[in-house]
């Protein structure tokens, strides 16, 4: 499975890559009426201006 997303500031538009395995997941929520989403969310920094992007991602539960 790959962990490797692709993150764009809000901001600046710079675009880079993130590897999931190496980041902490923020917040769970589970999603649908019996809860079959997973939707982790991830906060990252920008290396180019510092802005807080958050990220989600859905995951069968």
């Amino acid at each position: 499975m790959n962990n490797t997303i692709t993150v764009r500031c809000p901001t600046c538009g710079h675009e880079w890559w993130q590897d999931l395995s190496q980041a902490q997941t923020q917040r769970v929520i589970y999603r649908g009426d019996q809860k079959q989403t997973r939707v982790e969310v991830y906060v990252f920094t920008c290396p180019q201006d510092g802005t807080k992007v958050a990220v989600e991602v859905e995951r069968e539960a």
